[in-house]
């Protein structure tokens, strides 16, 4: 009898510890980010998330999506990649001003989670604004963290906004 008395005792610590480490795990908090570009039109063609955290791999993305266009007068970004991490989401159907890419990013003790509302043009949209623009892919926004190498999930949840006029 007293031998199921403390084995019920141990088995009701346990539950209870774990249980306590499951909740302390599944801890959420947003994660302060910091913009680097916001919603330019990419010569990247479909949606595309990355993670980027050195120098040579920030240089191939840069000219693979907006040059040579826009590298005859924007200069890369200068990143402190020993203290930063960037995330792009490339998103959005290719050559819509419409499109607004709004990434946020949440961190528990084991990952990252980027969670993008990408807000495309619907039925009625008509935007005014110069013939030429720089690449004829999707759009892009780049945000930078602190330098981190959890791993990362991307997700995204589209809406349509449809124009009254």
């Amino acid at each position: 009898m007293r031998r199921a008395g403390v084995a019920a005792a141990i088995l009701t610590v346990l539950t209870v510890t774990t249980f306590g480490v499951g909740q302390a795990l599944s801890f959420e908090s947003s994660v302060p980010v910091k913009g680097v570009i916001d919603g330019w039109i990419t010569f990247q063609q479909t949606p595309l998330n990355l993670v980027i955290n050195d120098a040579t791999t920030w240089a191939r993305v840069w000219n693979a999506s907006f040059c040579p266009d826009a590298c005859s007068y924007v200069s890369l970004p200068r990143i402190d990649f020993s203290n930063t991490t960037v995330l792009a989401v490339f998103a959005g159907p290719p050559l819509d001003p419409g499109v607004i890419i709004s990434p946020y990013v949440s961190r528990t003790f084991l990952s990252l989670f980027v969670e993008s509302t990408i807000t495309i043009s619907g039925r009625g949209c008509a935007y005014f604004g110069p013939l030429y623009v720089p690449g004829e892919g999707v759009k892009v926004t780049i945000v930078s963290i602190q330098k981190t190498t959890l791993p990362v999930t991307f997700a995204t949840r589209t809406i349509v906004k449809d124009c009254r006029i």
